[in-house]
């Protein structure tokens, strides 16, 4: 039981460099990693004004952008946040 509660509470922190569809799940963009593979394969998200693909990695220094509709909506100050 113990091992499952460290197990816990690592994924509740913030480590870079970490997977694209990681970084849009923790900042609240998709629902869950699962969406956020989604938007990366829609050709939706950017990294650094580079279209991501599934496995890219981001540093706490990229701009992240997602694509809906007009303009990217830039995600970049999310990080870290409580």
């Amino acid at each position: 039981m113990e091992e499952d509660e460290d197990y816990e509470e690592y994924e509740d922190e913030i480590v870079f460099p970490m997977r694209i569809n990681r970084y849009l799940a923790l900042n609240k963009h998709s629902k869950n990693r699962r969406e956020a593979d989604k938007l990366i394969k829609e050709g939706k998200v950017f990294i650094n004004n580079k279209l991501a693909v599934l496995g890219d990695k981001v540093q706490k220094t990229d701009s992240v952008e997602v694509n809906f509709r007009g303009k990217p909506k830039d995600f970049l100050n999310i990080v870290g946040k409580k």
